[in-house]
């Protein structure tokens, strides 16, 4: 009681003394608070995705980034945000990424900055090396005309010595621009290639749980160098390129090494200051950027010497002297080394013994999630809206959450802003016990916009309970149906309104508690209580849709069978068995066990296109370079006889990715007639990324349309003939979408 009453008395104490902020003020802190975790954010990604330090060794990225998150939450001044960001960047042990001072395109830092040559006097002549500085390729003009200008002198210099030393870090790629379109040719005696270079690439999302059909992949590129050529006779002599951590590199100058005629020298502190490759900035905002090496040289990459800061700070421009001294070497041709192969990468650590991460660890979350649909996600343009803003809305969620639930709803929130039914949030246990866990034996319906039973299960006590089929569901343990659905819909990823049905359906009446206490409304129009058991074993007893036998003729002469119970082992006995019928009703009311393939053939032998596939391509961070790989899928070729009648297949909002590929199979092979409501509209392999807590996300990976383009996802199959089950006809115990079909098929001379 004591220690309570001080820590009372100590906070009313730090209450009187300290300031109170005003509500406005805090509100501006918080959001350039979140304004600074939102760039970090993207910063994460294109550190991850695209920096080659991933292929070579295992980095540290996660532990930093939480190091970062802390920082940046804590920090007070720009200065102490940019600090945080430089931090980030070192656990990286590249010092061509770094922070750097934003500048416009064009604009020098300063006049002190600008290009400059003059002549190094020697023991041979005033006039034997021709030193040029280049500090600041973003002022691109000004270097080139300098270059263009010294075209004489630079045929005279006995050696030639390239200062590329700047205050700031360049940006990778213009000094190869400079150099081509001014004096690159009169570098070399003859022609020769610049170096390739290796940069990562992503062919869709590769899973980090379990596996997908997908073929997703990462991997890396080489981009060849461009040949560089001589259309005259130059001189024979040394080309030294002195630069420090960040200096633009053009590529002759590694093309130069790699015949001896040029070497590479760094001021700074390692040999891998010179590793060239292209880089990216980041914009951070208050005035800086995060510059990130996203490739790397081939070959000769590195430096021929190394120039340390404390030597070159006490003997002046030591850098300089030994450029200099390295200009007068005799040339050598170097051997290139063996690439050396890439590593996978690194499993992804998913936390699973946090159940309530810290806040940082949560903002990781956040940032695995949001650069994952960013950068590979194939339906990104059917959002809705710009994906950008999800991230801040996203990580002041997970900022708030107070709990393991409030972390569930957080996460489970965020992948709903992709509207795709095949997102979702596994292992998510906090909020499956908050929403229930245990079903019961009873199937619902969305009917009419109501709840309706529409099938009971095998299980005595739910049968003695007096639920029937064809009542709805007014309230559940107490909770108002609709009330119930709103709840549950927040949580719920849904390509259509369909399919926020579909969810909702098999969700309703889940609860913690071993009985159910329903309020049902039955055919008589009267509300009356029931209580049905709970048990977890009723999921694998009500996992299909219809109970009734795989395959059966029905009047007419006409076959039936059950997508979800038909096997591929029974396809080619459900041909014998209705070889001679006027027509075959496939039931795809449900998820089919991947019988498409080996029915398609019997219904045209022809292979057939039968999908568009295509998937993002993401070989750099730079979204205007962004493409797709794409690809026709065809159905298979048929070796046995062809059903020759004709084919309805059944659909509603249970139908999902399978069943619908199913539906494109059969639309391509006969022209299927389709039967039902739209199907659900989620289609393209599954993939998975890694959250905390133990919890994953998913999403659908390939972007898949009808053959000749036309949009599937978010749209679903759209039937040739719809049709709608009705109250009044599930309660009269009539399949009305069934007994259309027949009607179709029976009306077929």
């Amino acid at each position: 009681m004591r220690r309570a009453a001080r820590r009372l008395f100590r906070a009313a104490l730090l209450a009187a003394v300290l300031p109170v902020l005003p509500a406005s003020l805090r509100a501006q802190n918080d959001s350039l608070r979140i304004a600074r975790l939102t760039a970090l954010g993207r910063l994460f990604g294109v550190v991850k995705y695209f920096h080659p330090a991933f292929l070579e060794r295992d980095v540290p990225w996660d532990s930093a980034v939480i190091v970062a998150i802390d920082s940046v939450n804590a920090a007070k001044t720009s200065a102490d945000y940019r600090a945080a960001v430089a931090g980030l960047l070192k656990s990286l042990s590249d010092p061509a990424s770094q922070v750097a001072t934003a500048r416009k395109p064009g604009v020098a830092l300063a006049s002190a900055m600008r290009p400059s040559k003059h002549w190094e006097a020697s023991e041979e002549g005033a006039d034997s090396t021709l030193v040029i500085a280049i500090p600041d390729f973003e002022n691109f003009m000004d270097a080139s005309r300098l270059l263009t200008g010294a075209t004489a002198e630079i045929r005279r210099a006995a050696r030639l010595v390239f200062d590329l030393r700047g205050a700031e870090p360049d940006e990778t790629g213009t000094a190869s621009f400079v150099f081509a379109n001014s004096i690159q040719g009169l570098l070399p005696t003859s022609s020769i290639s610049a170096p390739a270079q290796r940069m990562r690439m992503h062919s869709g999302f590769v899973p980090q749980l379990g596996g997908t059909s997908g073929g997703y992949w990462s991997g890396t590129y080489e981009k060849a160098g461009a040949l560089i050529q001589v259309a005259t006779l130059n001189r024979a002599r040394r080309i030294v390129f002195l630069a420090n951590p960040g200096s633009d590199i053009p590529d002759v100058a590694f093309a130069l090494r790699s015949t001896g005629q040029g070497a590479i020298v760094v001021e700074g502190t390692s040999a891998d200051l010179a590793a060239g490759g292209n880089t990216y900035p980041v914009e951070m905002g208050e005035g800086f950027v995060a510059v990130v090496r996203i490739g790397s040289v081939m070959g000769l990459s590195g430096a021929d010497t190394v120039v340390s800061r404390a030597e070159a700070n006490a003997r002046g421009d030591a850098g300089m002297r030994v450029a200099l001294d390295f200009a007068k070497r005799p040339q050598t041709a170097l051997v290139s080394p063996q690439p050396t192969s890439s590593r996978s990468a690194a499993t992804e650590n998913s936390y699973p013994s946090m159940r309530y991460p810290r806040a940082a660890y949560r903002i990781l979350a956040g940032y695995r999630y949001w650069n994952a649909i960013h950068y590979f996600y194939p339906y990104k343009h059917l959002i809705g809206e710009d994906w950008g803003n999800v991230l801040p809305r996203s990580i002041r969620m997970l900022d708030a959450a107070r709990d393991s639930l409030e972390l569930g709803m957080a996460l489970a929130t965020m992948v709903t802003y992709t509207h795709d039914s095949h997102s979702g949030v596994t292992r998510n246990v906090a909020l499956t016990q908050y929403l229930g866990r245990l079903p019961v034996a009873v199937q619902l319906q969305f009917v009419e916009g109501l709840p309706v039973v529409v099938r009971i299960g095998d299980d005595s006590a739910t049968k003695a309970s007096g639920i029937a089929v064809g009542d709805v569901i007014v309230k559940v343990d107490g909770e108002d149906a609709a009330a119930r659905r709103a709840k549950i819909a927040k949580f719920v990823a849904h390509s259509t309104p369909q399919a926020l049905d579909d969810a909702i359906h098999w969700r309703l009446l889940l609860g913690n508690d071993t009985v159910a206490k329903l309020v049902v409304r039955g055919r008589d129009n009267r509300d009356r209580d029931v209580t049905v058991p709970r048990r977890q074993a009723f999921t694998q007893l009500m996992q299909y849709p219809r109970a009734g036998p795989v395959m059966k003729m029905l009047p007419g002469n006409i076959g039936y069978a059950d997508l979800s119970l038909l096997t591929t082992a029974m396809v080619d006995s459900m041909f014998e068995m209705f070889k001679n019928t006027k027509g075959i009703i496939l039931d795809d009311r449900g998820y089919p066990q991947g019988t498409a393939w080996a029915i398609a053939p019997r219904l045209s032998a022809r292979p057939m296109p039968a999908a568009a596939f295509q998937r993002p391509l993401v070989m750099s961070p730079d979204s205007t370079q962004w493409t797709s790989f794409h690809f026709i899928q065809l159905t298979p070729p048929g070796y046995k006889w062809v059903y020759p009648g004709k084919t309805v297949l059944l659909v509603d909002e249970r139908t999902i990715s399978q069943a619908e590929h199913t539906g494109l199979f059969f639309e391509a092979a006969n022209k299927t007639t389709i039967v039902g409501s739209p199907t659900m509209g989620a289609n393209g392999d599954v993939t998975t990324v890694a959250l905390v807590g133990g919890m994953y996300a998913t999403f659908t990976g390939h972007d898949v349309r009808h053959a000749d383009g036309r949009q599937l996802q978010r749209v679903g199959l759209q039937p040739d003939v719809v049709v709608r089950p009705t109250l009044a006809g599930i309660r009269a115990g009539r399949d009305e979408v069934l007994e259309r079909a027949i009607e179709l098929l029976a009306r077929n001379k």
